[in-house]
């Protein structure tokens, strides 16, 4: 036994951490005084102090005058819910995702393969149908953080390399949103530099709810318009639809009554002054129905007010909401691609009037500063088969997420449309083992089992037997989330306490899933820190070089901490590399002097 792991023995040996044994997730995050099993917060941002700038409260709530209206009787496309939404993306940007706007299971790399093997299957069967000069575009639509853009990009490129028909299709990739700050972000992004080099990667201000918008891309100085897009194009919409403008009607009888709106602020939810900037957590909304007097010009779009009437003939009864707002974005994107258009969009909401039907009224979801509402995926698919077209959805009512695809291509393209292999595709990948939320709710329950688990195995006798099914049971999961680095923040602090127990083969299948791990890492504020998540599995396997790499990109993303200077100092430690110990203890000593752990390792390599 090193004098390294003499001194990690005798300065632990109160938790029981065996010389054989480098220390715990948790262990770590003890000896250090610092709480990082969801992540690390910059050092500058942690020592700010309170928030100087939220407004002052009050203290009885019997001075709130509750409800303060906000606006009466309205549709509630046109209430001024939308404009906060609009504004609170406008003003969060990139920021938006450290709150809880929701994005992990459209950003997966479960989704993203899902995904490519979609379009892969439309591009292999209607190959014919496109232009060979011509790049076909993959229009992402309210991007986000770009994290999946990212990984579809990447296997968009494994998967076309397998099909020689498809060996010299060019596409072109197009993150859009609403603000020049996301686009910013993206293009300073290292994980998409090589895109942008190969001309695969575009950016573009995009707003798909204006009418007659041409595609301004800020890399190759193109403009993309119906007199210049010759080929289909393919658009993504992942939680995208469901922040859209929505109205509500009753169905009875035939007939369709109007939702109107009133919005009223309840201030005794946050306790703030009536004067500050509402938020959306203090929103109530309550509905009235009234007649419509003309519901076959309803919206002054022939083809949204005939979507619209067409379910009063449905011989239901109950409340539906419409996707007036994503119905737009699909009109404008029809008007723009010269109807030659193929949709994937992904989102919470309903692929039947029957379930949709259930709803006793329809509620935004409120997501930090955020909210959504469920898309009914029915109207849009009547909308496409209004203009020839056809659609596939998803059909499990109880999944987190309803995928689907929709294609319309104009005469004579349609004529000739295949779309076997997009059915089968979609069926099996989609439809029959519903992969992305089927795996989704492995990663969200079953790791915390195991967890559970694991302690319960404690006294156990046969523990380390067991422990080696656990062991093969995170593995069968990292390996059906595609090595996702989410998988490795639910599995890391599990798979830390018994990776000791593992046998030889389970190691080297640990080994070799990690070769990977940081490859569909993406950084974006609010990311999980999964860096130092697999960093601690490289530290337990005694791969050292490989932790420290990863500790150094936890630093280069989320900024100094004292935990992160530690362990390197602990790596450099067992390495017997002195002088990199000591400047890392040093280092994490110079934000956090007070710890005595710290103090004492850097005193113990002194000696050394």
């Amino acid at each position: 036994m090193t004098d390294a792991h003499n001194f990690a023995h005798q300065n632990h040996q109160d938790e029981n951490i065996s010389d054989s044994t480098p220390l715990s997730q948790e262990l770590i995050a003890e000896s250090i005084g610092a709480s990082l099993v969801d992540g690390f917060e910059p050092v500058a941002e942690m020592e700010t102090g309170p928030n100087t700038d939220e407004p002052d409260t009050l203290n009885s709530l019997a001075t709130i005058p509750v409800p303060i209206l906000m606006e009466e009787n309205v549709k509630l496309s046109e209430c001024m819910l939308w404009k906060m939404l609009s504004d609170y993306y406008d003003q969060r940007g990139i920021d938006a995702w450290q709150e809880d706007t929701p994005n992990f299971i459209t950003s997966s790399a479960f989704t993203a393969e899902t995904y490519a093997d979609l379009i892969i299957a439309f591009l292999k069967e209607n190959i014919a149908l496109f232009h060979p000069e011509e790049p076909v575009y993959i229009l992402e639509m309210a991007t986000g953080t770009g994290r999946f853009s990212y990984l579809l990009q990447k296997e968009l490129r494994k998967k076309q390399a397998y099909f020689s028909a498809l060996k010299d299709l060019n596409w072109v990739y197009l993150m859009t949103d609403f603000t020049q700050s996301q686009i910013d972000f993206w293009r300073s992004h290292q994980k998409l530099a090589p895109f942008i080099a190969t001309g695969q990667l575009d950016f573009a201000i995009y707003n798909p709810l204006v009418a007659d918008q041409p595609l301004q891309l800020q890399h190759s100085g193109k403009t993309l318009t119906p007199n210049n897009l010759v080929n289909p194009v393919i658009a993504i919409a992942n939680y995208f639809f469901d922040s859209l403008m929505q109205d509500v009607f009753e169905v009875k009888h035939k007939t369709l009554l109007e939702g109107r709106v009133t919005l009223t602020r309840d201030l005794s939810k946050t306790c703030r002054m009536p004067n500050t900037p509402i938020k959306i957590q203090e929103v109530d909304v309550a509905f009235n129905y009234l007649p419509i007097i003309n519901t076959k010009n309803y919206y002054g779009c022939p083809q949204l007010s005939k979507v619209l009437n067409s379910y009063k003939y449905d011989n239901k009864k109950g409340q539906l909401i419409f996707p007036v707002g994503a119905l737009t974005v699909i009109k404008n994107l029809m008007q723009l691609t010269n109807n030659n258009l193929c949709l994937l969009a992904s989102d919470k909401g309903f692929t039947d009037t029957e379930w949709m039907y259930r709803f006793s009224q329809h509620t935004f979801t409120e997501h930090g500063g955020s909210f959504s509402y469920m898309v009914n995926f029915d109207a849009i698919h009547r909308y496409f088969k209004l203009h020839g077209g056809m659609g596939y959805l998803s059909k499990y009512k109880e999944a987190s997420l309803q995928t689907t695809a929709f294609v319309c291509l104009k005469s004579p393209l349609q004529e000739n449309l295949n779309t076997e292999m997009l059915h089968y595709c979609f069926e099996e990948r989609v439809n029959r083992g519903n992969t992305i939320n089927s795996v989704l709710s492995l990663l969200e329950l079953d790791f915390n089992v195991l967890a559970d688990t694991f302690i319960a195995l404690e006294n156990d006798e046969n523990r380390a037997y067991k422990n080696k099914g656990l062991v093969s049971s995170i593995l069968a999961l990292l390996r059906l989330s595609l090595n996702d680095p989410r998988a490795y923040n639910y599995s890391a602090e599990c798979l830390t306490k018994i990776i000791q127990e593992a046998n030889i083969g389970q190691v080297e299948s640990i080994q070799e899933l990690l070769k990977g791990a940081l490859d569909s890492y993406y950084f974006y504020p609010g990311v999980e820190n999964t860096p130092f998540d697999i960093a601690t599995l490289y530290y337990q396997l005694r791969d050292y070089d490989n932790a420290l790499a990863c500790l150094d990109t936890a630093i280069e993303d989320f900024g100094q901490h004292a935990l992160l200077y530690y362990l390197k100092g602990d790596c450099y430690l067992q390495m017997q590399q002195k002088n990199g110990a000591i400047a890392c203890f040093e280092a994490s000593l110079a934000i956090n002097p007070e710890n005595q752990t710290a103090i004492e390792a850097l005193e113990f390599a002194r000696k050394l």
